[in-house]
């Protein structure tokens, strides 16, 4: 993640802070997210870019922010709805289960051992030669 995305996310806070009842200013917000990498505050993450460049937003990260705001402002919130307050309804759409081979497997060369896969394989031709 880069520093310029932990900013956003630092407003995001502040809007669920909001929500809340509870008014922060700007510096206090990046202060908050400097727990998602697991840092104290904000000059903290300006020291050390590299724990923030290997940030994932996951559920760990947002505990780490869960704690800081149960702690600091006595708001409960469970990491995973941290993450999805920060996350924001784009990523609802990628956490859709992924398709496998939804049309079959795509032509070319494939090494296997398994005798089952290769009469499975060889099933699946047949009956695709048969339909078209």
């Amino acid at each position: 993640m880069e520093i310029q995305h932990l900013k956003l996310l630092a407003g995001h806070v502040r809007g669920l802070l909001q929500q809340s009842d509870r008014t922060i200013g700007h510096n206090q917000s990046l202060d908050l997210v400097a727990a998602l990498p697991g840092l104290r505050n904000w000059p903290e993450v300006m020291a050390f870019p590299d724990r923030v460049a290997a940030l994932d937003l996951d559920v760990a990260a947002t505990s780490r922010l869960a704690f800081r705001l149960k702690k600091n402002f006595e708001l409960e919130l469970s990491p995973q709805a941290v993450l999805a307050a920060l996350s924001g309804p784009e990523a609802e759409k990628q956490v859709q289960a992924p398709q496998i081979w939804p049309t079959g497997p795509a032509p070319g060369v494939y090494v296997t051992t398994s005798q089952d896969a290769i009469n499975a394989l060889c099933r699946a031709s047949r009956q695709a030669g048969q339909n078209a």
